[in-house]
């Protein structure tokens, strides 16, 4: 039974856990309506601390629980404010200012 999980997903479990923390951590700092954007934004923490926490431990020499934690702290936020700034934008208007350009 000790042998079922392999060990290198221990490593891909604990950045994820991390990144979870990290995310948890950072929601009060943003603000968001809804549960599904609170969940979005912890998923998003967990996803990217996964896959960038092992760079992040390479290029600083940081562990990867550390860097786990600061990727899902992060992320979270640039992709919270991304979603908002695609929401302030007036595509129409950019459109209609490029097609009039071409005239």
């Amino acid at each position: 039974m000790a042998g079922l999980v392999p060990p290198e997903w221990k490593t891909y479990v604990n950045m994820g856990v991390a990144g979870l923390f990290g995310g948890l951590v950072a929601i009060p700092s943003i603000t968001i309506q809804a549960w599904e954007q609170r969940l979005f934004y912890v998923i998003t923490g967990v996803i990217s601390a996964i896959y960038l926490s092992p760079v992040m431990t390479e290029h600083f020499g940081i562990g990867t629980s550390a860097s786990g934690f600061l990727c899902g702290t992060f992320a979270g936020s640039v992709i919270a404010k991304s979603i908002e700034l695609i929401k302030t934008i007036r595509l129409q208007d950019i459109i209609l200012a490029i097609l009039r350009r071409g005239k």
